[in-house]
């Protein structure tokens, strides 16, 4: 055995974020970048969790509202845009607010339910079958309980 394979594994960096209510977690692999809420134009006959298209660096993307699509209010025109990388592509998810960075233990990851546990089933279901990688990047995704919030909170303000 190498050392490094006796070592300990430190857990996932995450963004804790909060929209429509919830209180989630995104894996910092995902994240391209963070910013304030662009102009978003949309898209007639596009699916109600999808805001529409904003132009991020010169590329046209597709923005959802992870408010929405978690069955609750959308994001305030004064919230977030977080930048996923989807494969090759990028698709940016509207947020209420950031909350800073922490690192989930693999406990803490497996005692708190995915991110998409409560999602309106349909709207999965249209995920699932436009966009299978963004399905995947939001299952790696956690809704964060108010015991693992004050926890990683206090861990998110000391990095």
């Amino acid at each position: 055995m190498t050392q490094s394979s006796l070592q300990t594994d430190p857990g996932q960096r995450m963004i804790l974020i909060r929209a429509g209510g919830h209180r989630c977690a995104v894996p910092l692999a995902n994240v391209s970048e963070v910013m304030r809420i662009l102009p978003i134009k949309p898209i007639a006959g596009a699916a109600v969790y999808v805001r529409g298209i904003s132009v991020v660096r010169g590329q046209s993307i597709p923005v959802i509202d992870l408010g929405v699509l978690l069955g609750n209010a959308a994001a305030d025109d004064g919230g977030r845009l977080i930048v996923l990388r989807v494969n090759e592509r990028n698709v940016a998810m509207a947020v209420d607010a950031i909350g800073g960075l922490a690192t989930l233990s693999p406990s803490m990851l497996s005692e708190i339910p995915p991110l998409l546990h409560d999602a309106c089933a349909e709207f999965l279901a249209g995920i699932g079958v436009l966009d299978g990688e963004l399905l995947m990047v939001l299952q790696a995704s956690r809704i964060i309980t108010d015991k693992t919030w004050s926890a990683v909170a206090s861990q998110a303000a000391s990095t």
